[in-house]
């Protein structure tokens, strides 16, 4: 979804006669696309951060986006405390955690924004010039 929404917004952007485009249009534009990838990183984070467990949201740097996530040993114990769990109690503690913590609070959008700030900014500087470049 998010890929789609960027080349969109990338489109109109293209679409636009530069030289006639205002400066709130640019910001306009600029802010809907930093907020199309701090979503996308967010949506990433909050996804390794279901699949591994963790009560902490983690940004995974640019080289380790594709590494296994793994559940710390000491939060599966948790579930297995008792010789004989009831399942399907854990199965709903575990669902209870997910709605905790599927939507990112106002400090993980912040922490999002401001370690990824200069990937997202050089994304779109790249961008920016390729979509300036004359095309053959």
């Amino acid at each position: 979804q998010y890929k789609t929404d960027g080349e969109l917004e990338m489109e109109k952007y293209q679409n636009q006669d530069p030289p006639h485009q205002t400066g709130r249009q640019f910001n306009l534009w600029l802010r809907r696309m930093v907020k199309l990838f701090i979503q996308e990183e967010l949506m990433r984070a909050k996804m390794h951060q279901i699949l591994g467990y963790n009560e902490n949201l983690v940004i995974k740097k640019e080289d380790d986006l594709e590494s296994v996530t793994k559940i710390a040993d000491a939060r599966i114990s948790e579930l297995f405390k008792e010789e004989d769990p009831d399942v399907m109690e854990n199965i709903r503690k575990y669902e209870d955690w997910i709605r905790t913590v599927y939507k990112p609070t106002d400090e993980e959008v912040m922490y999002c924004a401001q370690t990824k700030s200069h990937h997202f900014l050089d994304t779109i500087r790249h961008i920016l010039i390729e979509y300036q470049l004359p095309q053959d």
